[in-house]
């Protein structure tokens, strides 16, 4: 439950008033605790190389400090630090639409399916503050199947029953 409460505080606290926010003052004061009050350890803008082109998940999620600090150290082979990861991650701006802004190849729900195929890993995490949705690599129709919490509802159901 105190985990909850902390995703709860940052959500009354801060999301009124992220609208206007940009992408990186979101995760900032709100992504950045939402992910620690989760359990995760975290590296930003970490390169990721797929069909022969780079680009930076803005997160790689691990599940402890150790296993984090190992993937610093091997940062020099991709293959040693995708090993390492837990999910590559980018978060949007609150407000942006998961599966439409950005174009077809640019929106973030195609941008999660690239960086599962180019790190190998079976799970990813993108979200816009509201949404947070959960994709599986192996799944099939994988940029449309995804496992998805809003957070808005959660935390307005939580005080309607509170109060």
């Amino acid at each position: 439950m105190r985990n909850f409460n902390t995703i709860k505080d940052a959500f009354d606290r801060h999301y009124p008033a992220c609208k206007s926010w940009n992408e990186y003052q979101l995760e900032d004061k709100f992504i950045k605790p939402i992910l620690e009050a989760l359990g995760f350890h975290y590296d930003v803008q970490e390169s990721v190389k797929h069909a022969g082109k780079r680009s930076r998940p803005d997160y790689t999620l691990f599940l402890d400090q150790k296993t984090l600090d190992a993937a610093m150290r091997s940062k020099q082979r991709d293959e040693a630090k995708y090993g390492k990861w837990l999910c590559p991650s980018p978060m949007q701006k609150r407000g942006a639409l998961i599966d439409t802004d950005g174009g077809a190849q640019n929106r973030p729900s195609a941008q999660i399916v690239r960086y599962l195929d180019a790190t190998i890993k079976d799970w990813g995490i993108i979200t816009n503050g509201r949404q947070w949705r959960l994709y599986f690599r192996n799944c099939q129709d994988r940029s449309l199947k995804y496992f998805e919490v809003d957070l808005e509802r959660i935390c307005s159901l939580n005080t309607s029953m509170n109060a």
